[in-house]
């Protein structure tokens, strides 16, 4: 479900979707989009002189499952993909005893050799988060990530974050 295709420098290309399975789609298919067995990222790279590699995970859903996703790509090939985690709600009146478990915003990098980042959740409170952008940009002689995404916080506002090529949060220094 739900792929996303990116473009970088030099031929690389890469496509990151959704893999999911739900247990039981009944015998009218209303189970069909309760993806309560897997919930997964899955990306593939292309080489412009190799053609496509093996597909290979990204995120597993042990978190939560997927909600919005999106990617883009450095000139070297790197790649950033963002997701919101639906981690579940608290429906009930009384206070959070534990952290919020809700949409939250996610990234993970991927080099164009299949090494992978930390899974970085980056939002963990009582709002929730959606709508996840990414772009690649670069400034002055540095590229980097920048990821926008609606929150609830305040009345409701866009957010924004830089994230170097590594995957740390990048604040603009060198």
């Amino acid at each position: 479900l739900a792929p996303v295709a990116v473009v970088g420098g030099s031929g690389n290309a890469a496509v990151f979707w959704r893999s999911v399975y739900a247990s039981d789609a009944g015998t009218e298919g209303e189970g069909l989009l309760d993806f309560d067995t897997r919930d997964a990222i899955y990306v593939s790279f292309y080489d412009k002189n190799t053609g496509w590699d093996d597909a290979r995970m990204v995120y597993n859903g042990s978190t939560g499952t997927v909600a919005g996703i999106q990617a883009a790509m450095l000139p070297d090939g790197t790649a950033l993909v963002a997701f919101i985690l639906d981690r579940g709600s608290n429906d009930s009146d009384e206070p959070y005893d534990e952290p919020y478990q809700g949409y939250e915003l996610a990234y993970r990098t991927v080099k164009s050799n299949g090494t992978l980042g930390d899974l970085v959740v980056l939002t963990n409170d009582t709002e929730t988060d959606t709508n996840p952008q990414v772009a690649a940009v670069k400034n002055n002689d540095t590229n980097y990530f920048l990821l926008a995404w609606y929150s609830t916080q305040g009345g409701g506002d866009i957010r924004l974050q830089a994230v170097g090529a590594d995957g740390r949060l990048y604040s603009g220094g060198s």
